[in-house]
């Protein structure tokens, strides 16, 4: 069973671009929900995701795999208290935890079966998975997600050893 509660009220202005955030997790299960009425796959999606995590890599991030400079850009002002986020990083390592996940929220709001939101969760994964793909030297492993019943998700960036 999915837990997924918020631990503290956030301002008003979060609360807007939280509203924000919604619409386009909407329009996801909007457009997964049109590809299931026609039988398509929505693995079909993943693509699409991975792609826009390697555009936002190219666009927003660090040129570099300096994992400091990576945390600044993924936890900041905003995306730290509306996911709840807690970070520690290192030069090789990066552990990040999302005490809650908006995009849950807005699925369950909208009435999403929680198998529909496990596979809904993966594929929006794929955009982080994007990003990090940019980087060679680096990998990420999701080992715990809020759409399967975790406390919180968890992602787990390493320096790839020297072979």
């Amino acid at each position: 069973m999915i837990k997924n509660k918020r631990s503290k009220p956030i301002n008003k202005r979060l609360a807007e671009i939280e509203k924000a955030r919604y619409d386009r997790y909407a329009q996801q299960h909007f457009i997964c929900d049109e590809l299931m009425k026609h039988f398509i796959d929505i693995e079909v999606t993943r693509n699409a995701m991975r792609r826009g995590g390697v555009w936002h890599a190219e666009t927003v991030f660090p040129e570099k795999s300096d994992l400091f400079e990576i945390e600044k850009v993924f936890v900041n002002d905003e995306t730290e208290p509306l996911f709840e986020m807690e970070s520690d990083v290192t030069p090789d390592r990066w552990v990040v935890r999302f005490h809650y996940c908006p995009a849950v929220a807005c699925w369950q709001k909208l009435g999403v079966s929680e198998e529909n939101i496990r596979k809904y969760c993966d594929i929006g994964m794929d955009g982080d998975r994007g990003i990090f793909s940019h980087y060679p030297d680096l990998e990420m492993e999701l080992t715990k997600k809020i759409a399967w019943g975790d406390d919180y998700c968890e992602v787990i960036v390493t320096r790839k050893k020297n072979n």
